[in-house]
């Protein structure tokens, strides 16, 4: 799939390679930046995630970083309002879990809502990151509140002052502890010591 998508933009990648996250088949120190874009939160189990961590750790070399994908705790709740999902009667449960635990189910084969998977907070995502032996230097909620706004595809389509604004302003907030949540989705930066 990646190396499609890269050709479908005209990208050379030197190679891919399909793996687990868990058991990942590189040697120690191979990389200097690894991606974790979406293991974090398809592994619903605690001992699933560090072992993926653990893994990235494992082939980063000394001083690089791992970048790390997850789902906010809070996207569902944050989704049914901004796409109004909360017409489906199955949508708020989902929700009520996500917030308990952040295991997230969805009861409804076929339907258009995620399935199986684990929604972080920010400090459950740091101290995951610290417990596989890396150094978090910081969580960024990717969207910032920005993201909620329903203007926000006009204005990156028209490239207005407007989106320039919300640029700037979602840059501004995107490392504001009391803000990371109210994001889709949240990025871990991790340096191996």
């Amino acid at each position: 799939m990646v190396a499609a998508k890269a050709r479908e933009r005209s990208l050379t990648l030197g190679s891919t390679q399909l793996a687990d996250a868990r058991s990942l088949p590189f040697g120690d120190e191979f990389a200097d930046l690894v991606l974790l874009m979406g293991p974090l939160y398809h592994l619903t189990d605690l001992h699933d995630r560090l072992q993926a961590l653990r893994e990235c750790s494992r082939v980063v070399k000394k001083s690089g970083r791992v970048l790390c994908t997850a789902i906010s705790r809070f996207a569902s709740m944050l989704a049914g309002f901004r796409f109004n999902r909360f017409d489906d009667p199955e949508f708020e449960a989902m929700v009520d879990r996500d917030l308990v635990d952040g295991q997230h189910r969805n009861p409804v084969h076929g339907s258009n809502h995620l399935g199986t998977a684990f929604f972080h907070t920010a400090i459950e995502l740091r101290q995951e990151i610290e417990s596989s032996g890396l150094a978090c230097e910081k969580i960024v909620g990717i969207e910032s509140p920005v993201g909620l706004l329903p203007q926000l595809e006009d204005w990156i389509r028209e490239k207005d002052r407007k989106y320039e604004l919300a640029m700037k302003y979602a840059r501004r907030v995107e490392e504001e502890e009391d803000l990371i949540g109210a994001s889709f989705h949240l990025l871990g930066v991790g340096r191996r010591p």
